[in-house]
């Protein structure tokens, strides 16, 4: 466990680390508590460098984790290390997929408001791909417009759609995303300010070539959804689609950075291309 972004106190997150033991995962590591920057850096680092095959399990999103991007040695990350979590986590996914190639896994954290059930689908994928036995997964998905005869197929990229439009033209994300399916989800945000990081990316030309978007959940949302979904349809020359199944809290349906994806018959299906 890591917390490159807000850390948690061990004793919040005692029952959900017993609960992953008891399905067994071994959490091998504590994430620091309350750490500054240089310890949280140099405790990220330790985890990304370190000579095995460990998943890095976020503890929480918040803030902190762009800071950390500078430091990171990328040069030196030998072992394909798969980073699981979501919201600011965002940009160390992106980071370390266009840096190093590393796929990620957008889900759940233990100490997020996403964390649910371990019965739940959601998180039975989640142990799945943790324990190796799980490479696939999907979700219903909604379009925004005449797309049902359409077969749509790329590489998935995306997460928090602020986290990542504050990456844009910075050596964190992408250079092109040409030949993408991208998935964005946020929280605590306006129409207006959403509407805006839209405008970012087409004006930055990111948006050239990209196959689809699948919007997630805006939860807490201050606007009108419908608009916002209206707006993205009639901005963007690609297919839209939306879908209950990921955002900031539960449910939070696994969907990998890196990995491939289609979109088919009113569903998206994802598989681990690494």
């Amino acid at each position: 466990m890591v917390a490159p972004a807000f850390a948690v106190p061990e004793v919040e997150l005692h029952d959900r680390v017993q609960q992953l033991r008891a399905c067994g995962i071994d959490i091998s590591a504590a994430p620091p508590v309350f750490a500054d920057e240089e310890a949280k850096g140099a405790h990220l680092i330790a985890a990304l460098c370190a000579d095995d095959d460990a998943d890095l399990l976020c503890v929480r999103g918040g803030y902190g984790t762009s800071d950390l991007l500078p430091r990171i040695p990328y040069e030196r990350l030998r072992h394909r290390k798969r980073v699981i979590g979501y919201s600011d986590i965002s940009a160390l996914h992106s980071a370390l997929w266009t840096r190093c190639g590393f796929v990620g896994i957008s889900a759940a954290m233990p100490g997020s408001a996403a964390w649910g059930d371990v019965h739940s689908e959601a998180m039975q994928i989640l142990l799945g791909i943790m324990h190796g036995t799980r490479r696939e997964g999907g979700m219903a998905v909604t379009a925004l417009g005449d797309y049902s005869a359409r077969e749509i197929e790329g590489t998935l990229f995306g997460g928090c759609f602020s986290v990542l439009t504050n990456l844009l033209a910075t050596p964190y994300l992408p250079r092109s995303l040409s030949g993408y399916i991208l998935f964005f989800e946020d929280i605590n945000e306006s129409v207006w300010k959403l509407l805006r990081y839209l405008n970012q990316w087409q004006f930055s030309g990111m948006l050239e070539g990209v196959q689809a978007i699948v919007l997630g959940r805006f939860d807490q949302l201050e606007g009108d959804l419908v608009h916002l979904h209206r707006q993205w349809q009639a901005r963007v020359a690609c297919p839209v689609y939306t879908t209950g199944d990921f955002g900031h809290s539960v449910p939070t349906s696994p969907l990998p950075i890196g990995g491939r994806g289609v979109i088919r018959r009113g569903k998206l299906v994802w598989t681990l291309a690494n």
